[in-house]
This record gives C-alpha cells, sequence and structure tokens, in this order.
C-alpha cells in the first residue's frame, strides 16, 4: 500500500511539473522556455505543494493526538483561524506588503496569534471535554473572523484585496528563498516529530501511562505544541489558510496501515497530505479556468470529514 501512494504521489508531482505549456513547449521544441518555465515557476509550485501538504499532515497527527480528538487540526480547532487574524493585522493594520521583510512581519504575527490560540485551547483541554475544546475552537474562530471583519472595514481597499486573495490559500508563490525556508521548517518538523514517535504513543494511551514510563508530560507536550504551532504559522503566512488536510490526512494513514503506532502513522500521513496537496493544486490549474486550491480541498475535504463524522470503520480513541 505504501508503494501505491509514493506511485500516486509521484504522478501527482510529475502532472504538476509537465502539464500544460510545459509539455506543448517540449512538443514544440522549444526546450529552453520550458525549462525556464519549469525553473521560475513549475518547482516553486511543487515544493509550496509538498511542504504544505507534509507540514499540515504532521500538525494534525500530533494535534489528535494530544488532545485525543479525531477532528482536531490546524483548520478546525480555529489554530489556522488564528494565524489568518495574525497576517490580518500584518497586511491591513501595518499596511505590509508581500516583501521579504513583510513576510517575516506576516510569519511573526501569525506565529504569536496561532501559539495563543494553541494555549487557550489546552488550558481548556484540561479543564473541560474534547466537544467543549472543539466548540471553543470554533467560537474562537468566529471571533477572529469578526476582529478580521473590523479590520477589512478600516483598511485601504488595495489591503484588504491582498488579504482576501491570500485568504483563498495558493502555492504559486516563486520566491526560492521563502520557499526553501519552509523546506527547512518541514524537514526539521518531521525530524522533531519521527523522534518524538514513542512520546506521541504515550500521549495517545493516556496522560497516566506516559507518565508512567517516564514521560515529561508538560515538556513534551509543550515543545510539540510550540513545533506545531512554528508549523502552522509559516505555512498559514506562506499560502494562506489552507483546508482540510491536517484533518484528513492522519485518518487515511490510520485507515491504510490499521495502526495507531506513530512510527507507523507518519510517513503514511505525510505522503498523503503532500499527496492530497499536490493533486488539489493540479486540479486546480489544470483545466481551462482556475480556481483557488481551497475549493478543491473543500470539495474533496468535506465528504471525507462528513463521513468520518458519520462512519467510524475503526477505533480512535
Amino acid at each position: 500500500m505504501r508503494k501505491l501512494l509514493i506511485i500516486i504521489l509521484l504522478l501527482g508531482m510529475l502532472l504538476e511539473i509537465m502539464w500544460g505549456n510545459v509539455w506543448h513547449l517540449m512538443q514544440a521544441g522549444d526546450i529552453d522556455d520550458a525549462r525556464q518555465l519549469i525553473y521560475v515557476f513549475r518547482i516553486p509550485r511543487l515544493l509550496n505543494s509538498l511542504c504544505a501538504g507534509i507540514g499540515l499532515a504532521l500538525a494534525g497527527l500530533v494535534l489528535q493526538t494530544i488532545f485525543h480528538n479525531p477532528l482536531a487540526g490546524p483548520y478546525v480547532l480555529g489554530i489556522s483561524s488564528g494565524a489568518a487574524l495574525g497576517v490580518a493585522i500584518a497586511l491591513m493594520a501595518l499596511g505590509a506588503g508581500y516583501g521579504a521583510l513583510s513576510f517575516m512581519g506576516m510569519f511573526l504575527f501569525a506565529l504569536v496569534c496561532a501559539l495563543l490560540v494553541i494555549l487557550i485551547l489546552m488550558i481548556l483541554a484540561r479543564r473541560y471535554s474534547m466537544v467543549s475544546v472543539i466548540i471553543a475552537g470554533i467560537l474562537l474562530a468566529g471571533i477572529f473572523s469578526a476582529l478580521i471583519s473590523v479590520l477589512q472595514y478600516f483598511s485601504p481597499s488595495y489591503a484588504v484585496k491582498n488579504f482576501v486573495v491570500w485568504t483563498m490559500a495558493s502555492v504559486d508563490m516563486s520566491n526560492y528563498k521563502i520557499v526553501f525556508f519552509n523546506m527547512i521548517i518541514t524537514t526539521l518538523s518531521i525530524a522533531v516529530i519521527s523522534k518524538k514517535a514513542l512520546v506521541l504513543d504515550g500521549f495517545y494511551l493516556g496522560q497516566d501511562y506516559a507518565l508512567s514510563i517516564g514521560i515529561d508530560v508538560k515538556k513534551q507536550r509543550t515543545l510539540l505544541i510550540i513545533v506545531i504551532g512554528v508549523i502552522i504559522a509559516f505555512l498559514t503566512s506562506s499560502y494562506g489558510p489552507i483546508a482540510f488536510v491536517g484533518v484528513i490526512s492522519p485518518h487515511i494513514a490510520r485507515w491504510i496501515s490499521q495502526s495507531q503506532r506513530h512510527n507507523k502513522l507518519i510517513w503514511p500521513s505525510i505522503i498523503i497530505g503532500a499527496s492530497v496537496v499536490v493533486w488539489a493544486d493540479f486540479i486546480s490549474h489544470a483545466f481551462s479556468i482556475t480556481v483557488p486550491i481551497n475549493s478543491v480541498l473543500s470539495l474533496l475535504g468535506l465528504p471525507v470529514l462528513f463521513l468520518l463524522i458519520l462512519k467510524h470503520e475503526y477505533e480512535f480513541f
């Protein structure tokens, strides 16, 4: 099954690079133009898709384990909405643009707001049920949406336009410096979370079990949440609030692997998350009309999420 997942991912990567103009240019013998198009536009787009899919899948897997909730994820729990508020402050309240310096400003504001949401959810999770935590995440997202609306009302039209375009999500960014920076962050997150597989197994089996095998629960939870907060902040500030990938990818990985052990879930989640974003981005621009990637992801993700809610074919928590 893992080989099939890899084949699906590689096929999507090939189509992402070669589809459309590149193939036509190569058929016409314009190799230099095709090479330029691949280097300037297609490769950055592919790398962005891989970073977004991998990072969001890892974030969803860790959040679902820490919060013991099958619906936990950056989008559902309001973490992406918090990061969006940070970006809204950077773009509209402070009038930032899309240069390298403004990207760091967007990231810093997104990071602070994302970590704030996670901190609030952690505090609530210690005292209330997971249903209450999800409701709190939805309410926080509503509050952030209201604050963003206020910012939009008082901001100049060009700033509002930049933010609205950003909310549609896109992996078109061709700035190689930011692309490589996101690749570094994604690679480091894979390394950190892979080393924490046993710790995540402990969280899955419960806090008492984790303590009994010598896991420093508070320290490890804080570390993992900071790592996830950084991932979400980087990806959200770079690509916009990409929907559903973080929620559905770990579930598909569990269904395929038939395991709850994280050393068997991390890599399938990574491959599935990358495949979902690569294929969604390919579909979004493969035809004559280009649509936002979030529209494709919503059409793909909502039915899967709906089926997960209505019918659990396996036991999760």
